[in-house]
């Protein structure tokens, strides 16, 4: 796996970013942006896009740090199990701290999910009843065959907060 954390401030010990080093690209763990509207993010929240270099990852960028991570079963559930699926989300969720714990309809069963944010592109400022993609994984301990990553197609709306949402924002790596 080509996925490792790193510090977003060297030397401290914060762990706050996973580098994909396929493609170079540094990626803030999720929690740092969780319960911030993309508008919020947009605007300048915690200077990540600006004084930190971070943007928004397009969705393609998104499917690739999927993928990198071993993650091939999307748009929901589906029969067999994945094991590189379910083993590769685990990795991505304790990589960049993405997870919630939610209970399924299975009888004992817990699902760990991660909800992110992805800017959905178009021209303009976006105003907070603008349409923006979401992304997810579903980690599934009881059933792993229903551990899948969805290919999106899901929105919320721009100005929209959740503590179970982050945004995945992305840079190229400085080093």
């Amino acid at each position: 796996m080509a996925l490792m954390q790193k510090d977003l401030l060297p030397g401290r010990g914060d762990q706050l970013l996973t580098l994909d080093d396929a493609t170079g690209l540094e990626w803030l763990n999720l929690t740092v942006t969780a319960n911030h509207s993309y508008l919020d993010v947009l605007a300048g929240f915690g200077g990540f896009i600006g004084a930190f270099g971070f943007r928004y990852a397009t969705s393609t960028e998104v499917g690739t740090l999927y993928a990198n991570a071993g993650i091939r079963k999307l748009s929901g559930p589906g029969p067999g199990i994945d094991e590189a699926t379910h083993y590769g989300i685990e990795v991505l969720q304790d990589l960049m701290n993405g997870k919630s714990m939610r209970p399924v309809t299975s009888p004992g069963s817990v699902s760990v999910d991660t909800a992110s944010m992805v800017a959905s592109g178009g021209s303009g400022t976006p105003s907070p009843l603008v349409s923006i993609e979401v992304r997810q994984t579903h980690l599934n301990h009881a059933e792993h065959e229903k551990s899948y990553a969805d290919a999106g197609g899901k929105t919320q709306k721009a100005g929209d907060r959740s503590p179970l949402v982050g945004s995945y924002l992305v840079r190229t790596s400085v080093g």
